[in-house]
């Protein structure tokens, strides 16, 4: 042992935790992986087949924070700038978000 200055609390020795070994294991449950794939279903590109043409319009000046990112996310980058995506839900939520700073117009996919 050390000779610890008085007043000193000596260190206590380190215990193993709970947490060191990580979440109990259970080998009678299983996970059920659901049914197989069948490959049947339509693709992404199948299923939207509009694309919608987005374009800037207002500035995002004054703007709070988390809609000048949505801009930015959509891929424009500056005023009256146009990009063209999917017609997907994600995009479709985020062009609902900052509707009021865009121009939206659907087309159908040329491919």
């Amino acid at each position: 042992p050390l000779n610890w200055p008085s007043g000193v609390c000596a260190p206590l020795p380190l215990q193993p935790t709970a947490l060191a070994k990580g979440p109990a294991k259970r080998p009678d449950r299983q996970v059920n992986p659901g049914p197989p794939p069948t490959g049947g279903g339509r693709t992404e590109r199948e299923h939207y087949m509009t694309e919608l043409k987005i374009t800037w319009t207002r500035s995002c000046i004054g703007r709070p924070r988390n809609q000048r990112e949505i801009v930015r996310s959509l891929g424009l980058r500056r005023l009256q700038d146009t990009v063209v995506h999917h017609d997907t839900p994600t995009i479709r939520g985020m062009v609902k978000k900052i509707e009021h700073l865009l121009r939206v117009e659907e087309v159908e996919d040329a491919a």
